[in-house]
């Protein structure tokens, strides 16, 4: 037991790299701009140095969440695993940089969010993250749509995972934990706040000036990651002889669309493609990581989609250019940075 927890030397090289390109994150893309959102929910977070604080404890969330998820998977698997860790860290550590998106709300809701996704690597996870749901939802109903959706599909997902190994009484606590991470989720969205509607004060207002066209050029650039993502699904979810299983498959994975299509109907591409992108690999990562805890037979000797590792690396590649210069605009150059301080 103590050995399946053990940090490793990879597992510490690949968190130093993963730390160096938020540094480089920071230098390219940090535009030093700031203006606070509407309807914080706390005075401070209008501070320029609060969203600075914010945003490195956003940093620490995703190494701490990178850990727990590296140190807990099968050797087997970690390739993979640390593959779909770097392609989450090029979607979502340079998001809140650019463009005036530094402290806005859903940057803190994310800190939430990876410290639920961090806890439910505990077994006994099921009986606290309705709590943190409720949290996130109640502090930025917004999250509603994204975070609160994905997050419980993703309790959904966990507590039908190993139905078939758990005994009656520890699947009923399960089932009872799933329930109770509901009514918490719709209490937090129909609860008013101080006697008034909280949906009525949402800014939907886009920060960052990404085109309609702009948008569409970025989702037709991410499609090959689309296919490639499905065909994976597919391949996982056809392993699972139960339906419910099955269903709980696909319910994590495309628990990203509620929160795409309110951002792009309200015309917020850049929270929209973000989102999307954001809880399709964090789906993968969690089905994968999953298969090598379950010790699947069916998915044991295969990869992700190539063993190849310059095929990864062409990947991985791929989706900087086009978050980049897609999604988080031109890079400053480092001459422009230094003339800002």
């Amino acid at each position: 037991m103590a050995a399946s927890v053990r940090i490793k030397k990879e597992d510490i090289a690949f968190l130093i790299a993963q730390a160096a390109f938020m540094i480089f994150a920071v230098i390219r893309i940090y535009d030093r701009s700031f203006i606070p959102m509407d309807h914080m929910p706390v005075d401070a977070l209008y501070d320029k140095r609060t969203a600075c604080i914010g945003c490195a404890v956003y940093f620490f969330a995703i190494l701490i969440f990178s850990l727990v998820t590296l140190v807990s998977t099968c050797d087997e698997k970690k390739g993979q695993v640390a593959f779909l860790l770097t392609a989450m860290s090029v979607v979502m550590v340079p998001v809140y940089l650019p463009e005036n998106y530094l402290g806005v709300i859903d940057m803190y809701s994310a800190i939430m969010g990876f410290l639920a996704l961090s806890v439910l690597q505990s077994k006994k996870a099921l009986n606290y993250v309705g709590v943190i749901i409720f949290l996130i939802i109640r502090w930025d109903i917004v999250s509603a749509a994204t975070w609160g959706v994905w997050l419980m599909a993703f309790v959904f997902y966990l507590t039908l995972r190993q139905k078939e190994s758990d005994d009656n009484e520890t699947y009923g606590k399960k089932r009872i934990a799933l329930v109770a991470t509901a009514v918490l989720f719709l209490g937090a969205l129909v609860i008013p706040v101080r006697g008034q509607n909280r949906w009525d004060g949402i800014d939907f207002e886009p920060r960052y000036e990404l085109t309609l066209q702009q948008g569409i050029i970025t989702l037709l650039f991410l499609l090959p990651f689309v296919f490639l993502f499905i065909r994976l699904l597919w391949r996982l979810a056809s392993t699972r002889r139960e339906f419910s299983l099955r269903l709980s498959y696909y319910c994590l994975f495309f628990a990203a669309l509620p929160g795409f299509a309110v951002w792009f109907l309200e015309g917020d591409y850049y929270r929209s493609i973000y989102y999307a992108a954001a809880e399709v690999i964090l789906s993968m990562l969690v089905l994968v990581r999953g298969e090598s805890m379950s010790g699947s037979e069916h998915f044991s000797k295969d990869s992700i989609w190539d063993n190849s590792r310059w095929a990864r690396v062409f990947l991985l590649l791929y989706l900087i250019f086009v978050m980049i210069n897609f999604m988080y605009g031109r890079p400053l150059l480092l001459e422009e940075q230094l003339l800002k301080y």
